[in-house]
């Protein structure tokens, strides 16, 4: 499969999945949640630029992977404005299919809202739209990202140490300590680099959002999908996000 990579003016790394198709779709634009980069979504890419026959956008949150990151405090905005600068770079057109999760599903509200030409479709899987009407996730979580964002970045081992927390703590009741698929995801999650200036900032950003009052104002057909077991944002934020947005299927 065709790849081409590079970065944004802003130091943002992204990948391109697939070649330009013209009897394919619009290109998809995929945006990863906390700490994520363009790797962590494994062979999901390339699967939809496969089955869709598109193009498929991916790229690396600021302060991971390849990305930089930028001094100062982030908001959810800052990192809409990275996903833009990544599809300009990338030289995809003004119009795309958008798919965020976690904090991706964030940056991906705010797109659909601040620039709703760009986005065809809109898909928001275990998300939320934060503020008082949204369940917080677990304080074991909360407590995880502060223990990753103060640990040593330059240790190998303690890296993956904290990855192994982090995957095992974000999978289902039911797969948490099995061997096989989770230790390949725990081996996957720990090959990307991270910085503590990336994790802090995108932490305060995340924490930070609220798009309850404005989400009606999404004109994007949105599918919303939320897992029934997730451990991280608890399932009721996905169905008190689907029955917010006018334009939405559950």
């Amino acid at each position: 499969m065709a790849i081409r990579q590079g970065a944004s003016l802003g130091g943002i790394a992204w990948k391109v999945f697939g070649q330009d198709v013209s009897t394919g779709g619009l290109p998809l634009l995929m945006i990863h949640g906390f700490g994520c980069g363009a790797a962590d979504w494994g062979r999901l890419p390339q699967m939809l630029a496969s089955r869709g026959k598109r193009q498929v956008l991916c790229f690396d949150h600021r302060g991971v992977g390849g990305s930089r990151c930028t001094p100062g405090p982030c908001s959810i905005q800052d990192l809409a404005r990275d996903s833009q600068d990544v599809l300009e770079a990338a030289a995809l057109g003004n119009r795309v299919h958008l798919l965020g999760i976690s904090m991706g599903g964030m940056v991906s509200q705010h797109l659909a809202l601040e620039s709703p030409g760009l986005v065809a479709s809109l898909t928001l899987g275990a998300t939320t739209h934060g503020g008082r009407d949204a369940r917080p996730p677990p304080p074991d979580f909360l407590e995880l990202c502060g223990r990753w964002i103060e640990s040593d970045f330059g240790d190998a081992a303690a890296q993956a140490r904290v990855a192994q927390s982090f995957v095992q703590l974000c999978a289902p009741p039911g797969l948490r300590g099995r061997p096989g698929p989770s230790s390949r995801q725990v081996a996957q999650f720990a090959a990307t680099p991270r910085t503590r200036c990336g994790l802090e900032r995108q932490f305060g950003a995340l924490a930070r959002f609220n798009s309850t009052k404005y989400l009606a104002n999404i004109l994007a057909p949105t599918l919303v999908i939320h897992g029934g077991a997730d451990a991280v944002i608890p399932p009721e934020n996905g169905e008190s996000l689907a029955s917010k947005i006018l334009a939405r299927a559950f």
